[in-house]
Parts: C-alpha cells; sequence; structure tokens
C-alpha cells in the first residue's frame, strides 16, 4: 500500500469517526429523535460535512501533487468564502436550521471536539494561520 492511499483510508476512517462521534453527542442524538423522518438527510449531510472538514484540515498530508493543487485552491477558495460570509458555514447553516438550534451554533468538528472552537482568536485568528500554514507546505511539496 502506498503512502498516499494510506493517509486516505486514516482520513477516511478518521472522517467516520468523528460522524459516528457527532451523532453519539447528546445535542444530536436529540435533533435526530426530533426529526426522525429526514434521519438519512441529517445523517448525509454530516457525513459530508465531516469528510470536507478532514480533507479540508489535513489533505496537506498527501504526497500527490495534484491532490496538493487541488487542496491548496480549495483551502484558498475557503478562506475566502469563510471570510466573506463572517465564518457561517452553508453547510452548519443547514444543519442548525433543520435542528432547529441557533445560527451561533458550531459545527462538531475535530476543533470542536479538542475544544479549540471555544475561543474566539481560534475561530477568528489562529484557524486561519494554520490553513495558510498547511497551504504553504502542500506548496512546498507541489514543487
Amino acid at each position: 500500500m502506498t503512502y498516499d492511499k494510506i493517509i486516505f483510508t486514516c482520513l477516511i476512517l478518521f472522517s467516520f469517526t468523528i460522524f459516528l462521534y457527532d451523532i453519539k453527542s447528546r445535542k444530536m442524538k436529540k435533533c435526530i429523535n426530533n426529526n426522525n423522518n429526514i434521519k438519512i438527510k441529517i445523517f448525509s449531510l454530516l457525513f459530508i460535512h465531516q469528510l470536507l472538514q478532514v480533507f479540508g484540515n489535513f489533505s496537506w498530508l498527501f504526497n500527490n501533487k495534484n491532490i496538493l493543487k487541488i487542496y491548496v485552491i480549495t483551502i484558498i477558495l475557503y478562506i475566502f468564502f469563510m471570510y466573506s460570509t463572517k465564518n457561517k458555514c452553508f453547510l452548519t447553516k443547514l444543519i442548525n436550521k433543520i435542528c432547529k438550534w441557533d445560527n451561533r451554533t458550531r459545527f462538531n468538528d475535530i476543533f470542536q471536539i479538542i475544544g479549540l472552537k471555544k475561543y474566539d482568536s481560534w475561530n477568528n485568528f489562529y484557524h486561519y494561520v494554520y490553513m495558510l500554514f498547511t497551504i504553504f507546505i502542500a506548496i512546498y511539496k507541489i514543487m
């Protein structure tokens, strides 16, 4: 198995693990139970959201230059999108709407789980620094 296949497998497993953690959380369980008729939609949105956040945060680990190029472009677009929407992801807003949660409810990604999102400095500055740092790593690998 090549290095990139191992990274791909690990990222898929990591996404699935966080997805399971998220749907088992007390808040998400309540939302799922209250919206039993659209459970598949909620699961699909959450899993896609987890996949996107894991790949968006960790795809710089790949060595494949095409994947790294896609990563760099995607993260740059993501940064501009999040800046233009004042850090409001459309998937998070959609899940909040379905679950009838306050619009300030944050997505339960890895940074929420480990507690970084409770700090405004992480949400408004350090996460962007992290992404810029990983873009530089990706560009270095591409070269």
